[in-house]
Order: structure tokens, then C-alpha cells, then sequence
């Protein structure tokens, strides 16, 4: 390092010295030729404009002498040419007189002749200007002998001192190049020589050592690991050569520990029996290290001692354990640290000592081993020798420690496992016998599980057969309890004051029986739905006392009958809770009924409060009270208090049963407080958010259609100006087509590509209406609906529902609640319907007209109705509930229904599902491709009154629900509404 840094500093010095010396030169030749340009050069070039000035004044002032055709104006205007060059002489004289470094004199005396010439100049324009000829060419003859002569001649001196001038500085600059040049081959010269010798000493004194290690390198790659290098010195070359035989001699005790080591693994791993495993594990380590004293300690079972189990050179009898816990003895510090251990430098005088065969043995150096299973010790190998133990020993100990603990382990499981086997072989014999006996009883077993699974068939079959029959038993007993309780009813409003009160008192107690036994079979429906696990919770908001006030007032007629007072106590102050409308309002009617029912005489009164996140509503009556022993049996299916009661009041003993399934599937409760002859108390707990529900914000719409093919209509632009919908789509061929139908009529389009932008932009501004895709991705139509109806200023945007996607049940429910005004699917986008539908959205209070649709008319001009249903009797029945106002067409069949349909054009058509042939849903999708047919208004006349069938078959496309049995005010309702929309045009 320090040859180089001075070899090295060296050239820098010369580098230096070179650039300074090349800079003063530089410098130098510099300043000459500066002084040459700046004086003689300029000079020269400064002296010559003035005579090539003076000399064009001349010319000039020539031809104003001589030139007698000049008139006045060109006078002047060679005279102010005169001017400007002799300004310009001024300026030459001013930079030769800064310059010039010959006597001043010279200068002045040109430049005071050219101040003399310009009066004489003066008086050659004077003369001419007067029109003297004579004179100015007098005057002229003198300024041309006289004046500018002396002047040339001025000037002719500067001339030649500049030229000499120039002379003297390029003799001086050719002396300085040759002087620095000389200089410069000295110093290169110089320079090489010295550095040629400083680089020649430099590489001697690195390459010699270099080569000698690069050959002994050599030597100990090829396996020589005795080699070592001579080479002793303090420089870095020397410490290099240090550190080689330093890394030589680890290489070679590397080698040595790794030879011993796999000396040592070799021979134990051929042991597996304990005893001569520690044998020749010990004479192993004795032999490497040097030792004369081995000994191994194994933990006894208990944990409390270490005991010995094998020593080489000790009276194995003299030996004793020593306790795992105390930590005495020589072995206790290896105990308390867990790490191998050496006592070092035991002096001769010392009283530790080992007892042996032939006497004590007073040891110089011990090395205690500990051996670890799950940071505890199992083991303790202790090794003593008279003399120290070497470095390399100790390495050796080092390195095989993690062989011997793992050799150990091994051995000491595999005597596990020898143990255990034996073991296992005792127990094999005694399982065999058992076996034997599991045999025979594994075979009883599978013939019960055989037996199991047909009963389980037999179970799933009962099931079945009975969802079956309850659906088949639910149709064929709607069947005839709606010509009952149709029928009845239509009797009763047209015998009227026409037969005997008695006889007309009977057709009440006919209706009133059917509609107990439709009751009736409701709840035993309602009860194995619920059962079943089928029965679904629809969520909305509403009050307690708004219910309960809908519920008294249907249950008052009732209560005055029996002279009882029906008290409400429930205020306006409770607050809004999230459930099931319906399934609260059947819970509260049940019990409500059930208090009016069994009291006689007093009152029944209804009373609500709010207790932590629950509403408690408590009806109280006096009627005949429960005895102790049957209050837990009045929620059981089928069960009332007792016989008497039930021979007394009737029932079936389903109503509060029913009410208590609700409640529960609710997250409610209900419970009862009573006493014979004084009445009950029923406590129902509804809570205010029952579980699964979610904010909102929003009253439900009316049920969802599918639209199939409404009537035409013509847009009015005016209707939407400055009215903006949001297309909310992720297919652009969607968009470009969406976008061209709406923005054509008048609409303003906003669009996102999926449900994350479309509430982005709804946070900024809010549209009028949307158009939402179902399926996106990210964030679907069905989070984006969630998201908006959660807040108070979206939740009344009107959507439309633009899908390829198959609606599940369960998706219209979501849909049902959640204000949508229609569902269209995909395909073809009819502009016409598309239009009608957003016209209807976008203004609830507008109509549209229907395309008219060629019919017979009829002779009474009442509208036609097409009944197609199976059963003549409720074929009568609706015939006797409508005839009144309409023309009623029955149809037998399927067939028959198309071919009367395709006939007469009816202008509504009530449709039953169960046809034999063709059913309900095949004579619908006959109707709708047919383009005369197809926007004929169709209602489903059904006994299908399960949960979901509604939904079911408006999502179909049918445009209204009737269930058997009918109830005839519904049934106008739904006809009126759909004759107002679809009515023919006469």
C-alpha cells in the first residue's frame, strides 16, 4: 500500500508541475499574441480604414469641385456622406491613439492635419453651393497638393512603426515556442524515467510474494493441506500470507474433526441395543479425546435421579447417582445451564477425585455433556483426563454433540419401541380372541343398519307422501270450499228480503262454516311449512299500534257480539320495528281471538311497552282462565286445556301453536299467566330488528310483473324534459343501444359500467330513474339496490330491472321489497314496450293506451271473459260471481280454451294451472306467441296456495294471482284493474 501510494504520488507531483509549467506558457503566448492583435494588428487595420476613408472624401469632395451638372441636392447629399466618413475617421483616430505604442506625437500631428483639411473642405462646399465653380476648384487645388499629402504621410509613419512593431512580437513568440518546447522534451524525458522506475519497483516488490502464493494456493487446492507459505513481512502482502496458513490450518483441522467424526457416527450407528451402544460410544469418545475415565447417567423413570449406566476405567460399583433437581456434585452446573461443561486446570492437591480398579484417579481436565429431549435433560456423558484436553478435542465434542443426542434418541426409542412391541405381541394374542367376538357382533350391527335405512326409506317416503298429500288435499278441498263459499256469498246478496229469515240466516252459517274449514286447512298448511323448514321471513317496517289498531277493528264485530269490551291501551310513542308484518299480525290476531273466544263476560284488553331492544305486547283477559297442569300444553300442536273446554269452545288446538313457532322464527317470545275462573295474561316479545333484516327507508311497491308484450303508446317529449336516467350496464352493445332508444325520445342517459361508479355518481347527483343490470362485477345490481334504498334521499328512486339473469325466489322477494317498478329480460329490447314501461316509471300518474284488439263484439256490449278451468263446478261459480257485470266463456280444457280464445279475442282471460293435458303455464306461453293473443290480460285462477306460488307465477308473466278459494271483492278488484289497463276499444 505504501509503495503504490507513493509510486503513484510521484506521477501526480510530475502531473502537476506539467500543468503548471504548460499554464504559464500557455499564458505567455497568450499575452503576445494579444499584444500583437491588440497593438501592431490593430493599428494596421485601424491606419488603413482612414486613408480608405480619407480617400473616398476626397473622391467625394472631387466631384462636388468639378462635377458642374450637380445640383443643390446632390450637393448635400454627397456632403453628408463627407460627414459620415469623416465621423468614422474621428473614431479611427480614437482607437489608433489608445493603441498605438510608438510616440503620440505622430498621431497628433495626422490628426491635426485632418482637423485643418476639413476647413478647406468647408469652402469647396461653400463655393459650390454658390455657384462658384472657379473658386472651389482653386480651393480644391490646394487641398489636394498641400493637405493631403501631409496627411498620407502622417499616417505612413504609424504604418511602418506597426509593421515593425508586428515584426518584434512574432521574433519574440517563435523564441518562446522553441524555449518551451525544449522544456517540455526535458520534462517528458524526465518524468519517464523516473516513473518507468517507480513502477519497475512497485511490481517487483508485489509480484514475487503474488507468485509465491499463487503456487501454494495451488498446492493446497490439489490436497496438499500441509503446504504453508515462507513469505514474512509487515505489509499487507505479508498479513495476506498469514491469513493463508491461518485458513490452511483450519482446513486442516476441519478435515481432521470431520474424519473422527464420521469415524465415530459410523460405528454407532450400528448399535441399536442401549447397553453396547453406550460401550462403544464411550471407548469412541475416549479414543478421540484422549480420556481415561467415560461415564454415561440416564434420568430414572421418575425424573428424581440420574443414575449410572456404564463407565469405562471407574468401580461401577462405587459410582452413585445424584439428584436432577438439587444440582449438586460436579454435574450440577451442567444441570442449571444446559451446555456442555468443562472444569479445566484441576490442581494435583485437589480432593476431587475418581475412585478406580487400581486406586483414585485425580483427573486435570473434565468435559460434561448434556443430552436434551424438549429442553430437558435425559442424559449425562462425562469424560476425565489426566492431561488438558486439546482445542481439537474439544471442537470434536462440539461438532458430534448434535450426533450423539440424536443417536441417543433414536436408541432409546427403538428400546421403546422393542418394549412396546413386545407388549403388543402379548395384547395381539388377546385381541384375536376379541376380535373374534367383534366379529360376530359387527355382523349383528350391519344387519341393524340395514334395518336403519329402510326404516330411514320408509320415513323419507312418508315425508314425502306427506307434502304430497297436504299439497293434493289443499287443492281438492279449495276445490269445492270455493263453490261453498262463492256460491253461498252470491246467495246471500241476491235472496235478500225474497226467502224466509231462517232460510237466509242458513246460507250465513254455510259461508261462515267454509271459511272455519279454509281456516283450518291454512293453518295445518302454515303448520307444516313451518315444520318443514320452508317458511321464509319477509322483512319491512311498521308500529305495533297501527297493527294492532287493523286487528282490533276486524276483531270488534266479534267482541260486541258477546257484549265484551275490547280495550287498546297501545300508543303512538313506540317506535318503528323491522319484521315480519304478516307473521306479527297472525301472531297478535291468534291471540287476540283466542282471549275474545274463551271469555264470557268482562273485557279483553291490549296493552304495549318498549323493554331494552323488544316491544311487549300483553293481552289480558277475564274469560275462564287455564288450570297449572295444562298451561304447558296450550302451545302443543292439537292440544287445548281439556276436553271439556274443547267440547265447550271448539278449535283444533293449532291457532297458538302456530303463534309460538312464528315467535320463535322471529327471535321472540311468548308466554301465559293465568287463573281458572279470574282469566290470562299472554306476553308476546317481538324484537325491534329481528335478525337478518337490514335498514330501510322505504315503503314496498306493488308485486313485480314480467313484462311479456304491454300495449303501445305515444311519448309526448314534453313529458321528459330535463328528465335523467342512470343506465347502470357493463356491456357496451347494451349501452350503445340503451343509450340511442332513450336519448332519441328526450331522455338525458348517465351511464356506469358497473355497480361501484353507479354509486359514485348517485353521491354526486341524483337522477330521476334508474336502469340496473343484475349481474356485474365488483359490486352487482343487488348490493347497489341495497346500498341505495338504505338512504332517505335514494330510497324512492324508481328502478327498472334489465336482466339476462334467471330470478330465484328468493331474489324477487329482495326485489318485491325494494321498489322496482318492472323486470324486462334480455334479448331483443322492444323499443315500444321499453319506452311504455320508463313513460309509466318516470310519471305513476299517467295511462297508457292499449292497442286496440279486434274482438266480437258482443250483443249485451258486457266485457268477455274466457274462464278455461277443469271443474264445472267452480266454472259455476265464477260465472255466478261475475256474470253480472261481464260475459262470461268457459272452456273444459286446454284446447278448447286456445281455439275459444283464438276466436272470440276476449278481453281478459281467468286461467287455471292444473289442466289435464296442457297445463296452466303451456296455454300461457301458447298465448303469448301469439301476436293476436298476446296482449290479452291473464290471471291465474289456482288452488295453489303454498308459500311462494304467487311469486312464483307473477314472475312467470301472468298478470294477476287468484287463489281458491275466490273472494269475490278481490277477485272484481284484480279484474277492474286489469279491464281498466287492457279494456278493447268497441
Amino acid at each position: 500500500g505504501s509503495r503504490l501510494v507513493m509510486g503513484f504520488g510521484i506521477i501526480l507531483i510530475f502531473i502537476v508541475l506539467l500543468g503548471i509549467a504548460s499554464y504559464q506558457q500557455a499564458n505567455r503566448l497568450w499575452k503576445l499574441t494579444s499584444d500583437m492583435y491588440n497593438h501592431p494588428l490593430q493599428i494596421s487595420n485601424t491606419t488603413r480604414d482612414i486613408k480608405t476613408d480619407i480617400d473616398s472624401m476626397h473622391i467625394l469632395l472631387k466631384d462636388i469641385a468639378l462635377d458642374e451638372k450637380l445640383s443643390p441636392r446632390d450637393i448635400a447629399l454627397k456632403t453628408n456622406k463627407i460627414n459620415f466618413l469623416e465621423a468614422k475617421v474621428f473614431k479611427s483616430f480614437d482607437i489608433v491613439y489608445d493603441r498605438y505604442l510608438g510616440s503620440k506625437a505622430n498621431v497628433d500631428s495626422a490628426y491635426n492635419a485632418f482637423k485643418s483639411w476639413k476647413s478647406l473642405r468647408d469652402k469647396v462646399i461653400m463655393f459650390r453651393l454658390q455657384d462658384d465653380a472657379g473658386l472651389a476648384y482653386s480651393a480644391y487645388k490646394i487641398e489636394n497638393t498641400q493637405y493631403r499629402d501631409m496627411m498620407f504621410s502622417h499616417i505612413q509613419v504609424m504604418v511602418d512603426f506597426a509593421t515593425n512593431k508586428a515584426n518584434s512580437f512574432f521574433e519574440n513568440a517563435e523564441n518562446e515556442k522553441k524555449q518551451i518546447s525544449l522544456w517540455i522534451l526535458i520534462a517528458l524525458i524526465s518524468m519517464f524515467l523516473i516513473s518507468g522506475s517507480v513502477a519497475f519497483i512497485i511490481y517487483k516488490g508485489i509480484r514475487t510474494p503474488l507468485v509465491i502464493l499463487t503456487r501454494i494456493t495451488d498446492r493446497l487446492s490439489q490436497g496438499n493441506h500441509d503446504i504453508r507459505s515462507k513469505y514474512v513481512s509487515t505489509n499487507e502482502i505479508g498479513k495476506l500470507s498469514s491469513a493463508f496458513n491461518n485458513l490452511a490450518d483450519s482446513i486442516q483441522q476441519e478435515k481432521t474433526l470431520n474424519e473422527m467424526s464420521s469415524q465415530i457416527a459410523q460405528k454407532l450407528i450400528i448399535e441399536n441395543d442401549l447397553r453396547l451402544f453406550c460401550k462403544e460410544l464411550l471407548i469412541s469418545l475416549s479414543t478421540a479425546t484422549n480420556s481415561q475415565v467415560a461415564a454415561i447417567y440416564f434420568l430414572n423413570p421418575e425424573k428424581s435421579h440420574f443414575e449410572h449406566f456404564e463407565s469405562i476405567g471407574l468401580n461401577a460399583e462405587k459410582c452413585k447417582s445424584f439428584s436432577a433437581d438439587l444440582r449438586e456434585g460436579e454435574f450440577g452446573t451442567v444441570i442449571a445451564q444446559k451446555e456442555m461443561v468443562r472444569v479445566e486446570k484441576i490442581p494435583a492437591d485437589t480432593i476431587f477425585s475418581f475412585k478406580t480398579v487400581t486406586g483414585n484417579f485425580i483427573p486435570r481436565d473434565i468435559v460434561t455433556i448434556p443430552i436434551l429431549q424438549d429442553n430437558h435433560i435425559v442424559a449425562i456423558i462425562s469424560l476425565a483426563s489426566l492431561n488438558d484436553f486439546s482445542s481439537v478435542s474439544l471442537l470434536l465434542l462440539s461438532e458430534i454433540h448434535f450426533i450423539i443426542t440424536a443417536r441417543i434418541h433414536g436408541v432409546l426409542a427403538f428400546q421403546k419401541i422393542t418394549d412396546i412391541s413386545l407388549m403388543l405381541d402379548r395384547k395381539n394374542k388377546d385381541l384375536a380372541e376379541k376380535s373374534k367376538e367383534l366379529a360376530m357382533q359387527a355382523e349383528e350391527l350391519k344387519e341393524y343398519n340395514i334395518e336403519l335405512k329402510m326404516q330411514k326409506k320408509q320415513v323419507d317416503e312418508a315425508n314425502t307422501f306427506k307434502s304430497a298429500f297436504l299439497s293434493n288435499m289443499s287443492h281438492e278441498l279449495r276445490t269445492p270450499l270455493n263453490s261453498v263459499i262463492a256460491l253461498s256469498g252470491v246467495l246471500t246478496r241476491r235472496l235478500k228480503d225474497q226467502v224466509s229469515e231462517d232460510e237466509y240466516n242458513y246460507l250465513g252459517i254455510i259461508e261462515k262454516n267454509g271459511k272455519q274449514l279454509l281456516t283450518l286447512i291454512n293453518d295445518i298448511l302454515d303448520l307444516s311449512r313451518i315444520e318443514s323448514g320452508k317458511e321464509e321471513i319477509n322483512i319491512s317496517r311498521f308500529t305495533i299500534s297501527s297493527l294492532v289498531e287493523s286487528i282490533i277493528e276486524s276483531l270488534e264485530p266479534i267482541a260486541n257480539d258477546k257484549q265484551l269490551r275490547l280495550i287498546n291501551t297501545i300508543g303512538h310513542n313506540l317506535p318503528e320495528i323491522e319484521s315480519d308484518n304478516d307473521k306479527c299480525h297472525h301472531i297478535i290476531q291468534n291471540v287476540i281471538s283466542n282471549a275474545i273466544k274463551f271469555t264470557e263476560e268482562g273485557l279483553v284488553e291490549i296493552s304495549a311497552k318498549q323493554e331494552n331492544n323488544e316491544i311487549h305486547i300483553s293481552v289480558r283477559d277475564t274469560g275462564i282462565g287455564i288450570d297449572p297442569e295444562y298451561i304447558a300444553l296450550v302451545f302443543d300442536e292439537f292440544r287445548q286445556a281439556d276436553e271439556r273446554v274443547t267440547r265447550k269452545f271448539g278449535g283444533t288446538g293449532l291457532g297458538l301453536a302456530i303463534a309460538k313457532k312464528y315467535i320463535l322464527l322471529l327471535g321472540g317470545s311468548i308466554d301465559v299467566k293465568s287463573k281458572p275462573g279470574v282469566g290470562s295474561t299472554f306476553t308476546i316479545k317481538i324484537p325491534l330488528v329481528t335478525a337478518g333484516s337490514r335498514e330501510s327507508n322505504y315503503n314496498p311497491e306493488p308485486e313485480l310483473v314480467t313484462v311479456q308484450n304491454p300495449g303501445n303508446y305515444t311519448l309526448n317529449s314534453s313529458d321528459v324534459t330535463g328528465k335523467t336516467i342512470l343506465l347502470v350496464e357493463d356491456s357496451e352493445p347494451q349501452i350503445i343501444q340503451m343509450s340511442y332508444i332513450l336519448e332519441k325520445n328526450g331522455y338525458t342517459v348517465l351511464t356506469a359500467r358497473n355497480g361501484k361508479e353507479a354509486l359514485e355518481r348517485i353521491s354526486i347527483s341524483i337522477p330521476d330513474a334508474m336502469i340496473l343490470d343484475l349481474m356485474m362485477p365488483e359490486v352487482d345490481g343487488f348490493q347497489v339496490l341495497e346500498s341505495i334504498r338504505s338512504q332517505p334521499e335514494t330510497s324512492q328512486i324508481p328502478v327498472l330491472i334489465l336482466t339476462a339473469k334467471h330470478v330465484t325466489r328468493n331474489e324477487l322477494f329482495f326485489l318485491k321489497g325494494n321498489h322496482i317498478h318492472q323486470i324486462i329480460m334480455k334479448g331483443v329490447v322492444n323499443r315500444t314496450e321499453l319506452l311504455e314501461h320508463i313513460k309509466s316509471m318516470m310519471n305513476p300518474s299517467l295511462k297508457t293506451d292499449a292497442a286496440p284488439i279486434k274482438r266480437k263484439v258482443t250483443q249485451t256490449g258486457k266485457p268477455v271473459i274466457l274462464v278455461v278451468e277443469d271443474n264445472q263446478d267452480n266454472l259455476e261459480t265464477v260465472k255466478a260471481l261475475l256474470e253480472e257485470k261481464n260475459e262470461i266463456v268457459g272452456a273444459a280444457d286446454s284446447i278448447e280454451g286456445l281455439a275459444i280464445a283464438r276466436t272470440l279475442h276476449p278481453d281478459l282471460i281467468l286461467l287455471d294451472i292444473s289442466l289435464p293435458g296442457l297445463d296452466g303455464f303451456a296455454v300461457f306461453d301458447e298465448l303469448r306467441k301469439d301476436q293476436n293473443l298476446r296482449h290479452i290480460p291473464v290471471i291465474a285462477l289456482t288452488a295453489r296456495a303454498m308459500k311462494g306460488d304467487r311469486e312464483e307465477l307473477l314472475a312467470y308473466g301472468f298478470d294477476g294471482y287468484i287463489s281458491k278459494p275466490v273472494d269475490s271483492k278481490l277477485m272484481e278488484e284484480a279484474i277492474e284493474k286489469l279491464m281498466g289497463l287492457g279494456k278493447s276499444e268497441e
